[in-house]
């Protein structure tokens, strides 16, 4: 089915043409870069030469100023010319670590929490429980909390028993 916000449907072949210009500029499209301070990523390069970066911050394609003052496309050239005045660097993309990940995992929905994993699922639930009971964010408060309600639930059983100030530092994250 044709895209109805494009004039006419982008030739058959276009991808495979991409990929060819691509390979000849020895780039890959998905690449990322670093401009100055800017994340961007290549998206494709066309039979003319020019080259689509978007700016991952602005999620919009870079535009470049032409020595007129006019502002005008990225093209391989002046991504040559950069890359060789160290002004564009190439980079890989940022590993996720632990804390990231975790951080990402506590802010999901239950369900999409469930579809993570199942102990980021009872995390969030027992966070829940302790903070529907107004229990204040502090260790020993925590510790209390889970010495009388821990192992009420179903859940509970599968997990071994958190310490206060993890339990703490859940609920800090539901926040």
């Amino acid at each position: 089915m044709p895209n109805p916000l494009l004039s006419k449907s982008p030739p058959r072949g276009a991808d495979t043409q991409t990929i060819r210009i691509l390979s000849d500029h020895g780039l890959c499209a998905g690449a990322e870069f670093l401009h100055g301070d800017t994340r961007v990523r290549l998206e494709r390069v066309d039979q003319d030469g020019n080259a689509d970066l978007r700016s991952l911050r602005a999620d919009s394609l870079l535009s470049v100023r032409n020595p007129d003052g006019s502002s005008g496309r990225t093209t391989t050239e002046w991504m040559r010319t950069e890359y060789g005045a160290g002004r564009l660097t190439a980079i890989g993309p940022i590993p996720e670590g632990g804390g990231e990940r975790q951080a990402r995992v506590m802010r999901l929905t239950t369900t999409a929490a469930h579809l993570t994993s199942g102990k980021a699922k009872w995390r969030k639930s027992l966070s829940r429980r302790a903070t529907m009971d107004a229990v204040k964010k502090t260790d020993g408060a925590c510790d209390h909390w889970l010495a009388a309600h821990f192992g009420r639930v179903k859940g509970d059983i599968a997990h071994p028993r958190p310490s206060g100030s993890s339990l703490r530092r859940w609920m800090r994250r539901l926040e």
